[in-house]
């Protein structure tokens, strides 16, 4: 998918009166991996000042200008053609652009030319299998003249193939050496690596091959799903390395960019119903620089369904997110799809155009996905009873439980008293670093805690004198 970002505004450059556009496929058509895309119209939504921004599957296009006048019961619509390329990102005015050039018959141009071209590879691949065979003729008259030197060559082929051999073992997996103490994997200086014998509490990925074992890390003891490729993490190939990295921590590097990068790493198995705590440090290269991260599925498509750090929805990990230019620790709580069962990065948009530009590279460090306790599965195997907490401690009868580990915190209110919400805050060891939102309760109504642990109710609650509801939050 190729995401198009770009402005509508009327001709004296003030934002135009579309509050909303439709887009669709030319004509319907064969798309990846066995799905078909239709013609049918996606509503995308136009903001205040004019920006629009969607993804679009590359290839011809439809955008159509819905106008409705104030004040008047009347709805234009004009459709304009584009043409979606095949790269990251594009601009509307480029894909508009190119759409009203392409006059229906390019495509039939380069079929023929791709005609020719396979022709022209036919006749190389005849010329070289006709000069393969007359090379192989002449071999064989150099031998029969040789005589007794053949007998040499013979020689000189097991010597030459006795060293190859030789020279293979040395790259083989040394069963003789141990992995260094508190790891799985060692590489020793003459590229050895050496694996530690699998037992019943080592990861299933112990017994893998070699090439696998020369790219994993041991940087993932703490849980952390994302691998690391000598000592690199996979979301940073192809960024450049930074050693700006958040103060008061043990992180080491950062990697950034000014730009969009595209990965296609190894997937990263997800379990369904199961819940991801996402942490991450960021650093924008100006105040206000906008940031993109996917996560997307075995088949391509984006795999988050809740828990998006950003704005303007929840289908990417950050999403239209505005960077601050000091060093921030952002977190949240991923959920994908039920039919997920692996992800893996794929698209990280630097510096785009729909925020602040700047030549300074936005840096990310400490990037963390954690499995929670599967959905429904909150026992006391999950969070063990000494990590249950009652609140107010002081009281007889407390209202107010809570449930912590290292990455969730759970609040739950049971029968809580409206009016003591007044009188007493969460204590800070429990309080979250934003204001966070229970469920509707039923009958309407949110209970929310803010950071400075105060307790409110809102949204249809009034009148109540007694609330009950559950927050979840990251830590």
């Amino acid at each position: 998918m190729t995401l198009v970002s770009g402005n509508l505004s009327v001709v004296t450059g003030s934002p135009h009166l579309v509050r909303e556009v439709w887009v669709r496929a030319a004509t319907p058509r064969a798309g990846e991996y066995g799905a078909v895309i239709t013609d049918a119209n996606a509503r995308v939504e136009v903001l205040e000042d004019g920006d629009v921004f969607f993804d679009a599957a590359p290839g011809r296009a439809t955008l159509v200008l819905i106008t409705r006048t104030p004040g008047v019961d009347h709805v234009t619509q004009r459709a304009l053609p584009m043409l979606i390329p095949l790269s990251n990102t594009a601009t509307l005015g480029e894909v508009v652009a190119a759409g009203q050039t392409y006059d229906g018959q390019t495509g039939d141009r380069i079929g023929a030319l791709a005609e020719k071209i396979a022709g022209y590879k036919t006749a190389a691949e005849t010329a070289l299998a006709s000069a393969t065979k007359a090379a192989n003729r002449a071999v064989a008259a150099a031998n029969e003249k040789l005589g007794d030197g053949a007998v040499r060559l013979k020689h000189l082929h097991q010597e030459v193939k006795t060293l190859i051999d030789g020279k293979v073992s040395v790259s083989n997996v040394s069963s003789s050496r141990e992995a260094a103490q508190g790891t799985i994997v060692s590489r020793h200086e003459n590229g050895n690596i050496s694996i530690k014998d699998p037992g019943e509490s080592s990861p299933p990925w112990v017994a893998v091959n070699k090439k696998y074992a020369d790219k994993l890390g041991t940087e993932n003891a703490d849980g952390n799903l994302i691998p690391t490729i000598l000592g690199r993490p996979v979301w940073a190939e192809g960024l450049n390395e930074s050693d700006d990295v958040p103060p008061n921590t043990d992180l080491k590097k950062s990697y950034g960019l000014n730009r969009t990068s595209k990965i296609f790493p190894e997937l990263m198995a997800i379990a369904p119903g199961t819940p991801y705590y996402f942490q991450c440090w960021i650093k924008g290269g100006v105040e206000g620089s906008i940031f993109y991260l996917e996560l997307t599925d075995e088949a391509g498509q984006l795999a988050v369904r809740t828990g998006a750090i950003g704005a303007y929805g929840d289908r990417y990990v950050f999403h239209r997110y505005k960077a601050s230019a000091e060093w921030t620790k952002v977190s949240t709580v991923l959920r994908f799809s039920n039919t997920v069962t692996g992800v893996r990065f794929r698209g990280l948009y630097f510096n785009h155009t729909a925020g602040e530009q700047s030549e300074n590279d936005t840096l990310l460090a400490g990037m963390r996905l954690v499995p929670l306790p599967p959905d429904g599965s909150l026992t006391r195997e999950a969070f063990p009873a000494s990590n249950l907490v009652r609140l107010p401690e002081s009281s007889d009868n407390p209202r107010i439980f809570v449930r912590k580990n290292e990455f969730l915190t759970t609040i739950r209110f049971h029968l809580c008293p409206v009016a003591d919400f007044t009188d007493y805050s969460i204590p800070p060891e429990y309080r979250p670093s934003e204001t966070v939102f229970g469920a509707e309760m039923i009958g309407g109504g949110y209970i929310q805690v803010n950071t400075s642990g105060s307790i409110s109710v809102g949204g249809g609650s009034s009148g109540r004198d007694r609330v009950s509801g559950m927050i979840t939050f990251a830590n």
